[in-house]
């Protein structure tokens, strides 16, 4: 089977995609992943085949609504919105020409117009996410809500409407204008295409997140599935940095520091931050500077800290004492996988679900970015560091992820509803 997945954003939400592409192939199957230029090695290196779509999600994040985002909720969901209205037809002409010489189509939320496509060509279609994205009463959409989680059940649902329907209105027009163009399809209607699709159409819908993490709400339809994460392996010829294997081996465990790719319009300040924090509690450190969230100083002479520019975190997390990182799914997973306690200091997003889930399951803390100091910092490190329970909690929580196959489960399940579709079809 030709199987096309259409993935877009950082590398936390790419990379998922990209290992359930893997699992397809070792099932079989021809696998290839339309994408940002930005992750075409990622995706070869791994023997799929790759096709670019639009933007670079490593220019986006240095924007403002990206740098400045903690809880402003609404205005980075219409900010995120009119960047995608703003790539126009360009980018669903690209998404059609990646749809040919398919036989099932795997789209994340924001690509669900390609169900249609998908229906165009006669083909089946799926969506996927490494985070929950349908609309439940059990906690509100973070991306509206930020922090404000757990309000009443009709505050949750709506929430979730909203965040749907600023993309879907803000989009309607071109999307529809593309559709009749292309393809002379009826328009889709005020209510949007994810819930034409998903909610009324029953299209399945894969999670690919840890259901000991955040389990699936109970209000969500038979046809949504959590089946655990979807953790890319290495490469065959990866091997680790050398200077970050001797810093590992020159003392103690360290705290790794890093927030991904969130970005920050004053880096020298946060990296002023984490220099005085881990200062303050006599921590060796690594540093990641990701997509620009610090910045390495001039001066850089301390035998204590290692700066990095990434690296592969199922690797490293394992080896280090607490994970300091912006609560993105895949960081949150891997360093739960690896039994390491985190402190997470969220964003935007799915960041501020997985801090609150971290907090809930008592396997570490939460910094909200208004309350985040040297001190505070500090503080959250040291209690990390000297807490047994909370590193008993985390080391016993791992082997709940790591007996998961999340990308196995998907795998079968889609094999399942291929197998239905053809019967009916």
């Amino acid at each position: 089977m030709r199987v096309t997945i259409l993935t877009q954003g950082s590398r936390g939400d790419v990379q998922p995609c990209v290992a359930l592409g893997v699992g397809l192939q070792q099932a079989g199957h021809q696998v290839k992943v339309a994408t940002h230029q930005l992750f075409e090695n990622l995706v070869r290196d791994r023997g799929l085949d790759f096709v670019t779509i639009d933007g670079d999600p490593s220019q986006w994040h240095q924007q403002e609504e990206w740098t400045q985002a903690s809880d402003r909720g609404l205005s980075w969901v219409k900010a995120d919105s009119e960047r995608l209205l703003g790539m126009g037809e360009d980018n669903l002409d690209r998404l059609w020409q990646a749809c040919q010489e398919s036989d099932l189509i795997l789209w994340v939320p924001v690509f669900v117009v390609c169900a249609r496509m998908a229906d165009a060509l006669g083909i089946p279609s799926m969506g996927i996410n490494p985070y929950p994205n349908s609309p439940t009463q059990t906690f509100a959409c973070p991306w509206i809500s930020g922090r404000w989680l757990d309000g009443p059940n009709v505050y949750n649902w709506l929430t979730w409407v909203v965040g749907h329907q600023v993309y879907w209105q803000l989009l309607r027009k071109t999307v529809n204008d593309w559709l009749w163009k292309n393809l002379q399809q009826p328009k889709v209607s005020w209510l949007g295409p994810y819930r034409e699709a998903v909610e009324i159409g029953k299209t399945p819908m894969l999670f690919g997140f840890s259901p000991s993490l955040l389990p699936k709400p109970k209000d969500w339809p038979d046809w949504l599935y959590v089946t655990g994460c979807w953790f890319l392996d290495p490469p065959a010829n990866w091997s680790p940095p050398t200077d970050l294997v001797e810093f590992l081996a020159a003392g103690s465990p360290p705290i790794y520091i890093g927030f991904g790719s969130i970005a920050s319009d004053r880096p020298e300040a946060m990296t002023e931050l984490v220099l005085e924090a881990l200062s303050l509690t006599g921590q060796r450190g690594i540093l990641d500077v990701g997509w620009g969230s610090m910045a390495v100083p001039v001066e850089n002479q301390d035998s204590d800290l290692l700066w990095i520019q990434g690296t592969l975190h199922s690797w490293l997390f394992p080896q280090v004492s607490g994970v300091v990182h912006h609560g993105g799914a895949g960081t949150t997973s891997t360093g739960i996988a690896a039994g390491t306690p985190p402190i997470v200091v969220p964003t935007f997003g799915d960041q501020f679900l997985w801090g609150q889930q971290i907090v809930k399951l008592g396997l570490g803390s939460r910094i909200l970015k208004t309350q985040l100091t040297a001190e505070s910092l500090a503080s959250a490190i040291e209690t990390l560091v000297s807490d047994r329970t909370i590193r008993d909690t985390a080391r016993a929580f791992s082997q709940k992820l790591q007996a998961e196959d999340g990308v196995t489960e998907a795998v079968e399940l889609l094999h399942r509803y291929v197998e239905n579709w053809q019967a009916k079809n």
